[in-house]
């Protein structure tokens, strides 16, 4: 699935204005540790954006407030908390990953976009 990902915190976001282009690539399980969702939304970039010296590709999201869901993320809209996957690391649908193959970097929103 196609999306709109727009970025609302930091302000200052190294990314292109008017929100970030990516596609849907399944869900990823989390490092199963305190402060840290059991599942993840993983995203592709359309276009790598650099972060922190680091070119991005991929990033995992999951939703930011209580009450609100994964699946909320996957097909609709909501508010989702962000981070990079490390560009050495790459994931794919169904792998887990540690806290130090990911990076917290933004909160956001999510919103699916209607392709023809």
């Amino acid at each position: 699935m196609r999306h709109r990902l727009t970025i609302d915190e930091p302000w200052d976001f190294p990314g292109p204005g008017g929100g970030l282009g990516v596609q849907g690539a399944g869900v990823v399980q989390g490092p199963g540790q305190a402060n840290w969702q059991e599942r993840y939304y993983l995203l592709e970039l359309d276009a790598p954006i650099l972060v922190d010296g680091e070119r991005v590709w991929q990033l995992v999201c999951a939703p930011r407030y209580r009450g609100d869901y994964l699946e909320q993320a996957m097909t609709g809209e909501c508010v989702v908390g962000i981070a990079r996957v490390r560009e050495q690391r790459s994931l794919t649908a169904g792998e887990s990953f540690i806290v130090d193959d990911v990076r917290y970097i933004a909160i956001g929103r999510i919103a699916r976009v209607e392709t023809a």
